[in-house]
């Protein structure tokens, strides 16, 4: 693989810390993990935090249980358009530290009041856990605009990973459950499929930060039944896919996912919908998350600005 040195360096020094190779451990020692990778270490690899006008934790209401949210001002002077955002780690891990330093840069490229939701994780809350903490989340932000300081009339949604998943089927639900309107979807290197096996997943099986046996077995934690496999919730690919928002999606060349979110945008543009998907070169699983070891990176984040303020579509 032709990567970046910068990424080299950084699958490197995973291997010889023991990071990585998910399927090894368990839920509970990788969320330690995430909690003793914050400050220096995290500032080196995923960059410094971008300075916002405001950032607050919040919480919400849901059908099961209570759910934080932690909300990214870019101005206090005026509303702005609001991103829901869901962050990827395989349904399993993951949360709204994690994804701290993508939701400000999201917030300062697209100008956007964005909400990260800590849905419910797994193995402790399997399939559909997550996907009902997003539609409570769409449904409560778009009923409190007043109180995010955010416009609701536009509200986008985004999501990484597990999160692309996410965000593809709360777009699917939200229109057939009549739910509030989205604008706008970005799918960043989204899992779509459970069911099947991609050429990307065999070429890049071995791959730095996402191997093929991870997959296996974040989707083996998420899921009830193999059967749910087949399911839209959890392979949006095979719902409905007309009539839904504009879509912005994220490939990463060197990714078991590729294939997926390729097939998935090709999908959508079949059943009419419009549709930006863009392959970043050279770059891996989680590219996005890691700005200092990609010079992909901020492109990818000026992008979905772009996108998500309507200039390139």
């Amino acid at each position: 693989m032709n990567l970046e040195w910068k990424m080299r360096v950084l699958h490197w020094s995973m291997k010889m810390t023991g990071q990585g190779q998910f399927y090894k451990s368990t839920p509970q020692k990788l969320r330690a993990q995430e909690k003793m990778g914050q400050g220096a270490i995290a500032d080196y690899i995923f960059g410094k935090a971008l300075p916002l006008a405001r950032v607050e934790d919040i919480m919400m209401n849901g059908r099961s249980q209570p759910i934080r949210l932690r909300v990214y001002r870019p101005t206090l002077q005026e509303k702005r358009p609001l991103l829901l955002y869901f962050h990827g780690g395989g349904w399993v891990i993951g949360n709204l530290d994690t994804h701290d330093r993508v939701c400000r840069n999201l917030a300062h490229h697209s100008g956007r009041v964005v909400v990260s939701v800590d849905y419910r994780l797994a193995p402790e809350h399997k399939y559909p856990a997550a996907i009902e903490d997003a539609c409570d989340a769409l449904v409560w932000v778009a009923q409190n605009g007043e109180t995010l300081g955010a416009d609701v009339s536009d509200i986008a949604v985004a999501g990484d990973s597990a999160g692309g998943n996410i965000t593809a089927v709360l777009c699917q639900k939200a229109r057939d459950e009549k739910g509030p309107k989205i604008s706008k979807q970005v799918l960043i290197y989204p899992a779509v499929d459970l069911t099947r096996t991609y050429p990307s997943t065999i070429r890049y099986a071995d791959a730095p930060i996402l191997t093929r046996k991870d997959m296996d077995w974040f989707a083996t934690q998420y899921l009830n039944e193999e059967e749910e496999r087949y399911e839209p919730g959890c392979s949006p690919l095979l719902g409905s896919l007309e009539d839904l928002p504009p879509a912005y999606i994220i490939t990463a060349q060197f990714d078991p996912l590729l294939d997926q979110g390729h097939a998935y945008a090709m999908a959508l543009k079949q059943e009419g919908n419009k549709v930006i998907y863009k392959e970043y070169s050279r770059q891996v699983h989680a590219f996005f998350n890691i700005a200092n070891a990609s010079s992909k990176s901020q492109k990818a984040f000026q992008d979905v600005g772009l996108f998500l303020k309507g200039k390139i579509i």
